[in-house]
């Protein structure tokens, strides 16, 4: 991975620092880090990905929800034990996701609160 920049960021209480760069196939990327007790941790990495390029079982939960939208753009979050969170942003709302699916294990659901990273 070639590093590009990293920003500080705080959210409820937490330290994170953003990495962004690309990967050797040119692919941007970014590494969400958590500083606990002054050691950085990964606690996510995170990718753009089409909304016809996440999986079935994802859209799938998405798409049964009462008030989903046509995402405009979705964040792709591999978590430190393996789950995946698809963030969905809706159009003209770009600074938060406005839903977010949870798949682990093969399983999909709709996030009723925010995911902590």
């Amino acid at each position: 991975m070639s590093f590009a920049g990293a920003e500080r960021k705080e959210r409820d209480g937490m330290v994170f620092y953003d990495v962004e760069g690309t990967r050797a196939d040119g692919s941007e990327v970014e590494l969400d880090m958590l500083v606990e007790d002054g050691v950085f941790r990964v606690v996510e990495i995170q990718r753009d990905l089409a909304w016809a390029d996440v999986p079935a079982p994802a859209r799938a939960a998405a798409e049964a929800a009462p008030d989903m939208f046509a995402p405009v753009r979705v964040i792709e979050s591999v978590q430190e034990d393996g789950a995946v969170i698809y963030e969905l942003f809706r159009e003209g709302q770009p600074g938060e996701p406005a839903a977010e699916v949870k798949l682990a294990d093969g399983k999909a659901v709709m996030l009723t609160e925010r995911w902590a990273y």
